[in-house]
Order: C-alpha cells, then sequence, then structure tokens
C-alpha cells in the first residue's frame, strides 16, 4: 500500500493514542480472556493515567506526587499523568509498525500500541472522593491486550490513596525471572508475547501458562505459580528440536538400522532424529544393503535417496541375528573319500588262518613305483551334530560310514606265526570315523554361511581279503586297523529358510601313520537349526 509509506509521525501518534483510548475506555471484563491476566514489567515503562473527572487538579497533582514519591525506589521508567504520557509519545517518535506496510500480520490493535510505544503496562486510575476519604478503581492493562477487571483502593488523603495504590499493586503481583539456555528465546505468557530471555516480568498473584520458544529448539511450556511473596525463577534448558530423515525411492518391506543398533525402523516413513551424525544401513529382502553417513540438522528434513539393486534369486536376506537364534543344527550328508594307503600294519580278526598283517600292496602291471600304497575310494553316509554361537561353534558328535567294494586290490600279507608271506586279493574295505569334538568359525553373510572347522578323529577300518582263486565269500576273512587323524574342513551351508539350509564341505584327514597316509573327503548334504530346544536359551530376535 503505497498510502501508508507517506503516513506522517502526527499521524502515528494519533493512531497511538486512539488505540490506548480505546482499550482504557473499554467496559470492565469486556476484552477479558480466559486464562489472561494482565503483568507489570519491572525493568520496562509503565504508565499511570490519572483521571478524577470530580477532583481539581490540585488533587489529581497531590495523588500523582504522591506516587511518583512511592514508585522513586522501584526499577523501570514510570510515566505519571497524561501530560506525561503525551510527552513520551512526543518524545519517542516511533515509526509506524511494520504490520501497516504488508509486513507479517497485524495481531490486534492493542499489540500494535503498547510494541510501538515499548509500554509494558497501562493504570488506569478513577480517582473520588468519598465523604472525606478518597477512593480510586484502577485497571490493569499490558500488551497481551487483556483489561484487568476494576480493584478499588482506599485512603484518607490524595497520598495515603497513592501510597495504597502502590502497596496495592505490587502486593497483588509478583516477579518472575524467567532465563533459558541458550538465551534469545521468544517468552510468552499467556498467549502472549511479552519478551527475550533473560527477562523479569511482574504478573498478577495466580497461576499462568507460559510457552519458552527459540528456533532450532523444542518449545518449553508449563504452569507457573505466582507470588507476591518473593521472586520467582524459571530455568530452563532448552532441546535442539528432532530432525527428519526421509529415505527416497526404497524398495517395499525395506529396514533401516541406525548406528547399528538391533532394533530396525520402516525405511518407507520419515525417521525422526536427534541432531546429530549417523550411519545407517538400509536393508530389503532380494536387494543389496545400502550403508552411508547423514547429518541431521535441528528442525530440518534430509531427503536420501536410497538405489538398491535387486540381488540374484538365490540371495536371500536372512537376518544373521535369525540364523544365531537356530543354535542347535544337524546335517545328513552323502560321503566321497579318495585315500591312498598302504594298510601296513592291519591285523587280522580270524585265527583259523594265524594272525596275519599286511604287508603291502603288490604292484599292478607296468607299475614301476616301489611304492606299495593303493587309491581306495569310498563312499557312504555321514551325521553331524553341532551346536552355534554367533560367529563359534562346536561339534558335539560326527559318524560317518564309508565302504569301498568295487575293486580288488593283490595284497601281500604275512603270517606273524610263521613268517610265511602269501598272495591275498582285497576284496571290500569298511569305515567308521568318528570326531567327538570340532571347533568351527562360521561369517554370516545373507543365507551363505562358510565356516572353517578343526578336530581330531578316530578311523576303524575293515579290510575284507580273500585267497587267491577262491570263489566262496564265505572263506574271505578280514583285517582290522585303528588310527587317529586331524581334521581340516572347508564348507558353506545355503539356507533355504531360517531352519533349514544345504551343506557342501571339503574335508582333508591327515593319520598321524604315516602307512595310513593322508585322505581328502566330498560332503554333499542338508540340515536343520532349532532354537531353544533346552528351553534355557535366550528370547528370539523381534524381527521372528
Amino acid at each position: 500500500m503505497g498510502v501508508t509509506k507517506n503516513l506522517c509521525i502526527p499521524h502515528i501518534l494519533g493512531i497511538l493514542l486512539l488505540m490506548v483510548a480505546a482499550i482504557i475506555a473499554a467496559p470492565t471484563g469486556a476484552m477479558a480472556q480466559e486464562g489472561a491476566s494482565p503483568g507489570l514489567a519491572d525493568n520496562e515503562t509503565t504508565v499511570w493515567l490519572l483521571d478524577g473527572p470530580t477532583l481539581d487538579k490540585a488533587t489529581i497533582e497531590q495523588v500523582r506526587t504522591g506516587l511518583e514519591d512511592s514508585l522513586r525506589g522501584e526499577k523501570g521508567k514510570h510515566v505519571l499523568g497524561d501530560e506525561a504520557f503525551s510527552a513520551y509519545v512526543q518524545n519517542r517518535r516511533p515509526a509506524a509498525p511494520a504490520c501497516l506496510y504488508g509486513v507479517g500480520p497485524c495481531v490486534s490493535a492493542e499489540s500494535l500500541a503498547f510494541d510501538a510505544l515499548d509500554v509494558a503496562l497501562v493504570i488506569h486510575v478513577k480517582i473520588r472522593k468519598v465523604g472525606g476519604n478518597f477512593e480510586a478503581a484502577y485497571r490493569l492493562i499490558d500488551r497481551r491486550g487483556a483489561p484487568d477487571s476494576d480493584r478499588v483502593v482506599r485512603g484518607t488523603s490524595a497520598r495515603d490513596l497513592a501510597i495504597a495504590l502502590v502497596r496495592e499493586i505490587y502486593n497483588a503481583t509478583g516477579l518472575v525471572a524467567f532465563s533459558t539456555t541458550p538465551v534469545g528465546a521468544k517468552v510468552i505468557i499467556d498467549g502472549a508475547v511479552v519478551g527475550n530471555t533473560p527477562m523479569e516480568y511482574r504478573l498478577p498473584i495466580g497461576r499462568h501458562r507460559y510457552s519458552l520458544q527459540l528456533e532450532k529448539y523444542q518449545h518449553a511450556e508449563g504452569v507457573i505459580e505466582v507470588t507476591s511473596k518473593e521472586k520467582s525463577s524459571l530455568q530452563v534448558g532448552l532441546t535442539l528440536r528432532p530432525g527428519i530423515l526421509v529415505l527416497e525411492d526404497i524398495p517395499p518391506g525395506a529396514l533401516v538400522y541406525i548406528d547399528g543398533k538391533p532394533e530396525p525402523i520402516n525405511a518407507s516413513q520419515p525417521i525422526e532424529l536427534p541432531p546429530g551424525d549417523y550411519r545407517y544401513e538400509v536393508k530389503a529382502e532380494g536387494y543389496t544393503t545400502i550403508k552411508d553417513n547423514v547429518r541431521i540438522e535441528p528442525g530440518l528434513s534430509v531427503k536420501r535417496p536410497v538405489t538398491m539393486v535387486r540381488l540374484n534369486p538365490l540371495l536371500r536376506e536372512i537376518s544373521p541375528d535369525v540364523i544365531v537364534y537356530n543354535r542347535y543344527m544337524f546335517r545328513v550328508n552323502f560321503a566321497q573319500t579318495f585315500q591312498r594307503t598302504s594298510f601296513r600294519g592291519a591285523r587280522s580278526e580270524r585265527t583259523d588262518n594265524g594272525e596275519l598283517i599286511v604287508r603291502q600292496f603288490t604292484p599292478e602291471a607296468g607299475e614301476t613305483t616301489t611304492d606299495p600304497r593303493r587309491f581306495f575310494a569310498t563312499r557312504g553316509l555321514r551325521l553331524d551334530f553341532e551346536y552355534y554361537w554367533r560367529y563359534f561353534g562346536l561339534g558335539l558328535l560326527s559318524l560317518s560310514y564309508l565302504r569301498d567294494g568295487n575293486r580288488e586290490y593283490q595284497t601281500v600279507v604275512e603270517d606273524l606265526s610263521t613268517g610265511v608271506e602269501r598272495d591275498v586279493t582285497a576284496i571290500q574295505l569298511d569305515r567308521l570315523q568318528i570326531r567327538p569334538f570340532q571347533i568351527t568359525g562360521r561369517y554370516l553373510y545373507r543365507n551363505i554361511v562358510p565356516s572353517a572347522t578343526l578336530g581330531l578323529g578316530l578311523n576303524f577300518q575293515w579290510l575284507a581279503l580273500q585267497e587267491v582263486g577262491a570263489t566262496n565269500p564265505d572263506e574271505a576273512f578280514s583285517l582290522r586297523q585303528t588310527e587317529a587323524f586331524w581334521a581340516l574342513e572347508m564348507g558353506v551351508q545355503y539356507f533355504v529358510t531360517p531352519n533349514w539350509f544345504a551343506s557342501f564341505r571339503y574335508n582333508f584327514h591327515d593319520h598321524f601313520n604315516l602307512g595310513v597316509g593322508t585322505e581328502h573327503a566330498l560332503t554333499f548334504g542338508v540340515g536343520g537349526a532349532f532354537p531353544n530346544i533346552f528351553g534355557f536359551e535366550p528370547e528370539p530376535p523381534d524381527q521372528l
């Protein structure tokens, strides 16, 4: 509005005076709001407007002089009388409120008047003489724009009346000191802005609702009890407003983990966080996991696009916590072994053929080597029972039964009683392997769990022999051998569900008896994992 820019100072003063006059002339309680009470600023300007239509000017001046003497020890500036108020307005030369230029809203005529004049309180006093005494009805008005009800004070003289007025007003009010950390918070009392912290403000006795507001900080609100007996202090440490993290372009069902905390958050919803630096992970079944850092500013929203690539369908997002919870495992495996051995030291179990011991395997046609060992390829079943913590496990028991009956091996045995050697044919090899305790380390990656195992075991072997040229199976006899070995296994488990998995392992066995030699084995199998079967395991994670 171009017209408002040309408003001159006299026009502005006239508007402001009319505003104040309208407030004072309002009927008692006409503008009162529920819960609103006028207050008296201790460190600002207070205006006393004295009205005595039936009294002469000398009496009014006596009251004004009495007020001046009584208020001499009080803080702040006190403008006493209409003439002093007019001079105050003229000397202040207030500027037109910014809202008249279209900057911000014009809340009310009351707030415009008090803010422009920097007046904390207007005390309107109506004085009259009743018999030989004086009586004053006063009303308190402040920038909240809520006129107080008329209150009556009496005195035997004009000076006594002034003293009673000051005593009554200061006894009917209490001083409140507002302070915040950090400073500069807007102080709102009973819905009206009264200043910024740190500040002192005088309020009528009673309960008042306050609000402390500072940019980037959460509002502090409450009720304060004001008394006239002592100064009340309100000290508040303001908390920074939380910021908002918004993740965009996420797949359905995505979860976000903040700073490694185990509790996931729905990634599709805005996430409210205290200001600070965070590291987050976004996970979704069938998609790559995204890791990133973010700084959250108070009261601000941060939008982060999330580009998650769809995984191979074989890779499933099974929580490691779920796998860890299923501590008890068993496996059923098919095993294929490859062993190069001489069977030296293997002794017979039958006595009718004498006590026999294997000396060597006869070299086959075309062989020039003097190495008396042969390759045995055995196959069979293996059962494993294990218990796991997060990254380590304990193999409780592993049993393997293996057999090789597809080949014949020419063998030289010796009768220990006579020392006579003779040729026989090895027709079958049976093996029982027992591994009582094994230590396993593993790594959890979605539904794929690689592992390494180290342990000890016992190998029980039976070699079925038959005389060369014999055709009757009943004529076969066997030799046995028992050896200890250490084993190193490398494997991987593929969890189809949190409870069922497929397994593949490579096994290396080294027998302490050099005559037995080393062994290589491949195992394929399936297994199950189950939780809390004995009733003393921890509760499952929340996502189960």
